[in-house]
């Protein structure tokens, strides 16, 4: 497992699919323009507590029709929905916010990215959780790079390679 830290804009598809005119109108203004290769979910929705299921399903149903192995679904899922719970609980702290979703399919992976615009990833001693989310995103993939954007978004980018490594 790597885990990297970067302040570099990782890619991010320009359209949303399945957005009304105006949200997607609001939101292209707070995702910005990106030249990246469209992703295969991209999934936007309110920061609360029963959509991190709705975030995890989405996942998992990108990584089944990729037709990776029960057990590596199950790992993106747990790892999905940490990286969710974790812009629930901790990306807003005065007004509700929104996160986003976004797979993107190589020959060689899947790569998840849970993106908020938050206060991003940072120490809390006041954290009503329990500080296992992250270390266990790395345990489950293949590896993990957080990065800010130009926006001051925050990423969690999880890979999954489609074949162990040796």
């Amino acid at each position: 497992m790597t885990v990297t830290r970067s302040r570099t804009r990782l890619p991010l598809p320009v359209a949303l699919r399945a957005a009304g005119a105006d949200r997607q109108a609001a939101l292209g203004t707070m995702l910005g323009e990106s030249d990246a290769h469209d992703a295969m979910v991209e999934l936007v929705m309110d920061a609360r507590s029963e959509h991190v299921a709705v975030m995890r399903q989405a996942a998992v149903a990108a990584a089944e029709a990729s037709g990776l192995e029960p057990a590596r679904v199950d790992d993106i899922a747990l790892a999905v929905g940490e990286a969710s719970a974790n812009v629930v609980v901790h990306a807003y702290e005065a007004a509700p916010g929104s996160f986003a979703l976004f797979v993107y399919v190589t020959p060689d992976d899947l790569q998840f990215v849970v993106r908020d615009w938050g206060a991003g990833i940072r120490p809390r001693p006041d954290s009503p959780g329990l500080g296992l989310g992250l270390p266990l995103i790395g345990a489950l993939a293949d590896a993990v790079e957080f990065g800010d954007t130009d926006d001051g978004a925050t990423d969690v980018r999880m890979v999954f390679r489609r074949t162990a490594v040796a």
